[in-house]
């Protein structure tokens, strides 16, 4: 399609975030075995919230980047 907004998958420090964001929202099940991987040869990168950290500079047309906004805040406005 003509609209392609999402050709970047995130930065070093976005992807260590996100994987150690999904291992931490994992309760009792155990670990897929990338995960689990990861888990025990990288240490879990929280230290700096990405949420803190959303960059304007972007191509995100508005339809998109509300989406993105609505899931990293969470309805917040003070970004």
């Amino acid at each position: 399609k003509d609209v392609k907004p999402f050709d970047c998958v995130g930065t070093y420090e976005e992807i260590n975030y996100a994987v150690s964001k999904t291992i931490l929202n994992y309760s009792n099940e155990e670990l897929p075995y990338l995960l689990k991987f990861y888990k025990q040869h990288y240490p879990l990168s929280l230290l700096t919230s990405l949420e803190e950290k959303y960059n304007l500079e972007h191509h995100l047309n508005d339809h998109f980047d509300r989406i993105v906004r609505k899931a990293i805040f969470d309805g917040r406005t003070d970004y």
